[in-house]
């Protein structure tokens, strides 16, 4: 297994303590209250992924273990993901991802992942939404070409258990 190297100059996105207090369906009781988190390595080691590599990548990702059935014996059909971006705290996303009966694999998680972050972007530059006062550093600018410049500057490295069926993605950004 090789490791992830977050580089010089990236530090993770800090997120709300308010998603972890998200209750569990009953129906979760019996598979346990914690699962591993999902890593994204990329094969060979080396940095994390990028958001805007994902995005336009037309093949899957060299991610480690790319056929790896990550939710397999969870017996659940979706999870919930979380997205909460500093300075934009009014606007909150939760996608649901079928978990393809257990089958999906990590590499389509991973792009599927991607999708949700660039979605988020979309609306919050669709809605014209300024970032919060004392968040500046982390707001979502768009570059003169039309694509926001976070999307190179945000890192995906893992898909980290909550609870329930509550999943929030590990990113880091540059500082």
């Amino acid at each position: 297994m090789y490791k992830t190297v977050i580089p010089s100059g990236f530090h993770q996105l800090p997120q709300p303590a308010g998603i972890e207090k998200c209750a569990p369906p009953s129906s979760w009781s019996r598979i346990g209250s914690q699962h591993a988190a999902i890593k994204f390595n990329r094969k060979g080691g080396g940095t994390p992924f990028r958001v805007d590599e994902l995005i336009e990548l037309e093949d899957k990702p060299a991610v480690e273990g790319s056929h790896d059935q990550v939710f397999s014996g969870i017996g659940e059909r979706f999870i919930k993901v979380l997205i909460m971006w500093p300075g934009y705290s009014q606007f909150p996303v939760e996608r649901r991802i079928c978990t393809e009966n257990g089958t999906l694999k990590r590499e389509r998680l991973l792009k599927l992942l991607a999708k949700h972050i660039e979605e988020l972007v979309h609306d919050i530059h669709r809605k014209s939404i300024t970032v919060e006062k004392g968040y500046e550093r982390y707001e979502l600018a768009w570059r003169p070409r039309g694509l926001p410049s976070i999307w190179r500057d945000c890192l995906i490295t893992s898909l980290v258990h909550k609870s329930g069926s509550n999943w929030q993605v590990e990113l880091y950004v540059r500082a």
